[in-house]
This record gives structure tokens, sequence and C-alpha cells, in this order.
């Protein structure tokens, strides 16, 4: 249950500094999926990874529809026609991974910190 939140709050975070902030900001909604809700490194990198994944496909697939998948279409004709699904997909797996990892750090970060106070 743990999972299924940090993923929906990851994603809705993802959705809400896109609009103010640029594409990278994914990348926070990331590191605080993994500060937060990452009991692994490997929970940690799936929570950040799908919450901003989804949220990004669920967006472009949105904006797709909105223009009758002309931008898609046109972007796709670059590279050499491939199906503008594919595009969707990619963008998908962009947004993933740069937050996935972002999860990561998010992750080791809390541990550094957790192992630097005890040492003390």
């Amino acid at each position: 249950m743990k999972i299924l939140k940090g993923i929906l709050l990851v994603g809705i975070l993802t959705l809400l500094l896109g609009m103010i902030l640029p594409w990278w900001s994914i990348g926070i909604a990331g590191l605080l999926g993994g500060l937060f809700f990452g009991e692994s490194a490997f929970k940690s990198f799936l929570i950040a990874f799908l919450g901003s994944g989804l949220s990004w496909m669920i967006l472009a697939i949105y904006i797709d529809q909105k223009n009758a998948g002309l931008m898609s279409s046109k972007i796709a004709q670059l590279f050499n026609g491939i199906p503008s699904e594919s595009l969707i997909i990619a963008t998908a797996l962009i947004g993933g991974l740069t937050s996935g990892l972002s999860g990561l750090t998010g992750y080791f970060g809390k541990k550094s910190l957790a192992n630097k106070n005890t040492a003390e």
C-alpha cells in the first residue's frame, strides 16, 4: 500500500511541478518519492519510475488526443516514420528513468544520512 501511495503522490507532484518548472523538475518529484517512500533501492526506483513515467505517458496521450495526433505524426516523420505511439512510450521511458534515478538518489541520501547519524 505504501508503494501505491508513493506512486500516486510522485505522479501528482510530477504534474504539479511540470506546470511551473522545466521538464527536469520530475527529478525533484522522484527524489522526494525515494526519500519518503523508499524502503529499498529497488522500491525507490520503482516508485519514482512508475509515478513520473505514467504521469508523462498520460499527459502525452492527452496532448496527442487534443491536437488529433498532428504533432506526434510530424515528429514521427523525422524519425523515419516510426509510429506515433512509440514516441509516447519513449516519452514515458525518458521521464521514468530521470525520475527513477532521482528516486535512487533520494534513497541513498537518506541511507547515507542515517548511517552518519548512527556513527556519531
